[in-house]
């Protein structure tokens, strides 16, 4: 039984094999199950393997919010999705085989990524400048390539926490760390920000995002479905015009749950 009550300063992380739902009895009650906002999702779709991630990410994000109709959902004037009279923030994502979701009283944005090969040129032309040194700088072929994959999930969770999406580039802001605990330097809000990474068996990277809002910054939900807006950025800089760190402040209490998740024993 899941324990859906999500404390403040609490994210909780479920990730799933969505190769469970090749099994198509399975496949077709999870899909019986889904609000008609996901039918149609997964019935778009072209592909089973497809099919079966986007019915994977609909439900892991329905057993994190059981209270909730997963299939209400609203948008906010970025594009964003939320779910009506739901107080709590949530964001998916798939990579090989798997599925996973994040939930959080803060703002939130996951990624995971399965390990395959390292992508200079990816990195070269996307990633901040100092991040491709550091890439560079890493002798170990098998480090290097863990190190491309730690920073893109790093990247892609951040700007899914920060509500842009790819409008905003990948060198704008610089993922670093500090004994080996990510941090960014950004000139978008004057959010704070806590990344939370996971290490398993499986030759995934996961990482998540978690934003905790400044005084200056109210979270407004309007609904937008059809229209096209690009949002307003703040940018915080200081004397020299350069990024600020906004990783979380000294005392703050960030709680975070991960769990596997078993879509053949739910």
């Amino acid at each position: 039984m899941n324990d859906f009550l999500i404390n403040s300063n609490e994210t909780k992380v479920y990730i799933a094999d969505c190769d469970r739902l090749k099994d198509s009895c399975l496949f077709s009650n999870y899909y019986n199950l889904m609000p008609e906002y996901r039918r149609k999702r997964i019935d778009a779709l072209r592909f089973e393997k497809d099919k079966r991630m986007s019915l994977g990410a609909g439900i892991l994000l329905a057993y994190a919010l059981p209270d909730y109709d997963t299939g209400n959902m609203l948008f906010e004037k970025s594009g964003r999705p939320y779910i009506a009279d739901c107080p709590y923030y949530f964001n998916l994502s798939h990579s090989g085989n798997l599925a996973m979701a994040a939930v959080s009283s803060h703002r939130v944005g996951c990624d995971v990524e399965e390990i395959k090969e390292y992508n200079e040129k990816l990195a070269k032309r996307f990633f901040h400048e100092n991040e491709y040194l550091m890439l560079k700088n890493t002798d170990d072929e098998s480090e290097r390539t863990r190190l491309f994959y730690r920073l893109w999930t790093l990247k892609e969770s951040f700007i899914k926490a920060v509500g842009l999406g790819l409008s905003l580039p990948l060198d704008e802001f610089e993922i670093a760390f500090e004994n080996n605990q990510a941090y960014v330097n950004q000139k978008v809000n004057t959010v704070r920000y806590a990344f939370k990474e996971y290490e398993t068996e499986l030759p995934y990277c996961f990482s998540v995002c978690t934003g905790i809002s400044s005084k200056k910054e109210a979270s407004i939900r309007t609904e937008f479905p059809d229209e096209k807006t690009t949002p307003v950025r703040t940018e915080l800089s200081d004397k020299n015009n350069a990024p600020v760190r906004t990783d979380v402040p000294e005392g703050a209490d960030i709680s975070y749950h991960f769990e596997i998740i078993d879509l053949a024993k739910l």
